[in-house]
């Protein structure tokens, strides 16, 4: 079941303006985006901006299902825009 007030939530952070209201879960994955050569060069900050102006435009933010069982204790779902 989808929950469309916490999904225009997050489109509200996203577009905020506040920095704390995004952000990487880690270290870890910040590594991962900078090392990833199929980014081309995009760094962490990089795909934040991108993410807040595709968002502020207009692009879709889908509400998906977290299935994933190391995640789905905390989160019932997940968030995913396609940039590209």
């Amino acid at each position: 079941m989808r929950d469309p007030d916490e999904l225009a939530l997050v489109i509200k952070a996203i577009t905020s303006g506040l920095s704390n209201c995004l952000f990487w879960k880690n270290d870890a994955t910040e590594n991962r985006i900078r090392n990833d050569r199929e980014l081309q060069g995009l760094t962490p900050r990089g795909i934040k901006r991108e993410l807040i102006r595709f968002v502020t435009a207009g692009g879709l933010v889908e509400q998906v299902a977290e299935t994933r069982e190391s995640y789905r204790d905390d989160h019932f779902f997940y968030y995913k825009a396609n940039l590209i």
